[in-house]
């Protein structure tokens, strides 16, 4: 009896180490990371800016972000961006210009989630434009003009998730 215990156990053993991969990959990328949640005022940050500054500068060519918000995406109702303005530095940009960032996230009940690695990422990037908005629908528009007699205008870039 004790021998067919032992070699059941081993069956048992090898079969569950032939089933295991080889490695394990963390998947902190794509845990779901609590950011806000949805109040009767509207979305709230939960976590804090220090946090949330730190996805933005390794996301971005961006400094001394200035503001960090939840905010309402217009064109599709319970879709919310968090959204970011900071230090635009990406090259052939005049100093003092900012950088509006955004990453889409999902809500779930009242709560809303960044999944980083599935997040598309958008940025506008000024050209003589000191301030830039995303526009409802896709895009970016200029706010604050530096010289109003020359023309201004903002850089739209998207971000994509890596596909696996």
């Amino acid at each position: 009896m004790l021998r067919k215990i032992s070699l059941f156990v081993i069956l048992l053993v090898c079969l569950i180490q032939a089933c295991a991969p080889d490695e394990i990959d963390p998947v902190v990328a794509e845990a779901p990371s609590l950011v806000g949640r949805i109040t009767e005022t509207g979305p709230a940050l939960t976590v804090p800016n220090a946090e949330v500054t730190s996805i933005f500068l390794n996301n971005f060519p961006v400094s001394d972000i200035s503001l960090i918000e939840l905010v309402e995406n217009k064109t599709e109702s319970g879709k919310y961006f968090l959204y970011a303005e900071g230090n635009d530095l990406s090259p052939d940009v005049e100093d003092g210009q900012k950088l509006a960032m955004r990453f889409t996230t999902e809500s779930r009940g009242n709560e809303i989630h960044l999944f980083l690695a599935k997040s598309l990422g958008e940025s506008c990037s000024g050209v003589n434009c000191s301030l830039c908005a995303f526009k409802d629908g896709g895009g970016c528009t200029c706010k604050k003009a530096i010289d109003l007699l020359k023309p201004a205008g903002c850089n739209h870039t998207i971000t994509k998730p890596d596909e696996e």
